[in-house]
């Protein structure tokens, strides 16, 4: 692992653990056992390197989903498998969802960076829509939404469902209700 990678693994690692607010260049040279002249020599500053943690932060979810493939052809096992996939990160280390919701507001409230969110999120819809498309192939089903659409429906599911999930961790009817939610849009969109 190059510096530059070890310092946006450290910027991650101190976003989860402290918020993007705490996450200076000080603290984050002093995660990655680097001094601040080695992060002014690989980031020109503290939005630059921000923006590639939160690049690296969100592909790390877009990386994680081709797993998903293995198992039934079906889009509506494909679909729950993906939400399953995110659900099962986000329960076993929630910083790690945290960090990228906080991430996103970041680059949303930081002139010059409001592009990155939509930049992530348009990878992420891609990379569930090419699979919807290869399981759609394979059972001959044509959807009465557009892929691209539906793929995004389903990462406005997974998002609101997390925000529930956050508000009220102990509910233990949080994920089936999303269940039922993507349920409700696959049927609708005829799958």
């Amino acid at each position: 692992m190059d510096r530059r990678e070890q310092l946006i693994e450290a910027a991650i690692t101190v976003i989860k653990r402290d918020g993007v607010q705490s996450a200076s260049l000080r603290t984050i040279a002093s995660e990655a056992n680097a001094s601040l002249a080695a992060v002014h020599v690989c980031f020109t500053d503290k939005d630059e390197l921000m923006q590639a943690a939160a690049a690296e932060l969100l592909q790390q979810l877009v990386r994680a989903i081709p797993q998903v493939i293995d198992g039934p052809d079906d889009p509506r096992g494909i679909a729950h498998r993906i939400l399953d996939s995110f659900w099962a990160q986000m329960v076993s280390d929630e910083t790690y969802v945290i960090a990228q919701f906080e991430l996103g507001m970041w680059s949303k409230r930081n002139p010059g960076h409001s592009g990155l969110l939509r930049t992530v999120y348009s990878e992420y819809e891609t990379e569930i829509a090419r699979l919807l498309a290869i399981s759609l192939d394979r059972v001959d089903l044509k959807p009465r939404i557009p892929i691209g659409a539906l793929a995004r429906g389903l990462v406005v599911i997974m998002d609101g469902c997390s925000l529930q999930y956050f508000a009220d961790p102990g509910n233990p009817n949080h994920k089936a209700l999303c269940d039922l939610m993507v349920d409700a849009y696959l049927d609708k969109a005829g799958l």
